[in-house]
This record gives C-alpha cells, sequence and structure tokens, in this order.
C-alpha cells in the first residue's frame, strides 16, 4: 500500500480500510511511505505518521519487518499478531 505524506484525510481513511481488511483476512501488508521535496527533511514526521497509522487501525499488529529507508521512500511490512 503506497501512501504520501501530505494524503487528504478521506483517502486516508480508504486506505486504513484497506489496510486493515488485508490484516484480518491474516495477510502481511507492506507500507510503503513516499516523500516528496521537503519532506524527505522531516524524517521523524513520516515515522511518527506509521506509528499513528498503526495505533488507529485499532488491531494488534506486529512489525514483521521495522521502517526501512530507501531513498525517497520508507517501507514496513506488518503483520496481525
Amino acid at each position: 500500500m503506497r501512501l504520501k505524506l501530505s494524503i487528504e484525510p478521506h483517502d486516508l481513511e480508504v486506505k486504513k480500510n484497506k489496510i486493515r481488511e488485508f490484516l484480518q483476512k491474516g495477510h502481511k501488508t507492506k507500507i510503503t511511505l513516499v516523500l516528496r521535496g521537503r519532506e524527505m527533511a522531516f524524517l521523524n514526521r513520516a515515522y511518527e505518521f506509521l506509528e499513528k497509522l498503526r495505533n488507529d487501525l485499532g488491531l494488534e499488529i506486529k512489525k514483521e519487518k521495522e521502517p526501512e529507508r530507501l531513498g525517497n521512500r520508507i517501507s514496513v511490512i506488518w503483520a496481525r499478531k
């Protein structure tokens, strides 16, 4: 699932619902946060965004892979406990 840091609230809710659906079915889910321009200077916001997203899903989620930065992308893999 690809996301941007500057995603609109409604679009974020749609993505959250899809992520929740994948996790409830027992699938591992890769979240990729794409950073653009000045967003690269504020990496802490990106990590906070991922943690907030994880908490907002309302499921017990374990990190299969810790957040990893590759260029302008931060990826994490989540699975349901």
